[in-house]
């Protein structure tokens, strides 16, 4: 996280990090719901679009099997 927030200010982009935990849920929430959304517009059988949640958090995995 330092480094990448040195490269963010040396480059002169935005801070990547997300300020807090709770942060940073609600971002990976978004995006799976963003690409799950995605797959189903595209039709499950067309198996176009595949995504892996990749994650050590039992909510985020709760979060993603309630979908």
């Amino acid at each position: 996280m330092d480094q990448e927030r040195e490269r963010a200010r040396q480059i002169g982009y935005e801070d990547p990090i997300n300020p807090t935990y709770e942060a940073t849920s609600d971002m990976y929430h978004k995006n799976l719901n963003y690409f799950m959304q995605k797959i189903i517009e595209t039709g499950i059988e067309n198996k176009k679009i595949a995504i892996m949640v990749a994650t050590h958090n039992e909510d985020t995995v709760r979060f993603t099997v309630n979908k």
